[in-house]
């Protein structure tokens, strides 16, 4: 906080402060989550996330992919879903970043199996 103190005619002293507010809170994620588990060849829905935050009143959520071989992949945020295209586990996450810099990640794991 920054204080000065003027004075005014030879008796008075007037204090103006500035105060900054700290925003420290990070974003809140809501979604559902996609199948657990799947099969080879299924679609993975991706379900739309809401986020909510006590400053910023219009943040989305990105949402990324990792791969059953380990590649990531920014699948944005009006993306439908992916094909689970070989066996093992897939994470999807959804990130949100408000104006201070606050961070949420909501992340799920999928596990595709051969039938």
């Amino acid at each position: 906080n920054d204080i000065s103190c003027s004075l005014v005619g030879s008796e008075m002293c007037i204090r103006d402060s500035i105060i900054t507010a700290v925003d420290d809170v990070a974003p809140v994620i809501e979604v559902s989550a996609p199948e657990a588990e799947v099969s080879v060849g299924d679609t993975v829905y991706i379900h739309k996330a809401t986020v909510t935050d006590n400053i910023d009143s219009e943040l989305q959520a990105r949402v990324y992919l990792v791969s059953a071989s380990g590649i990531l992949y920014e699948i944005g945020s009006a993306y439908d879903g992916f094909v689970a295209d070989r066996a093992g586990v897939y994470t999807l996450m959804y990130v949100a970043t408000d104006s201070a810099g606050n961070t949420a990640i909501v992340s799920f794991s999928i596990t595709a199996e051969v039938e």
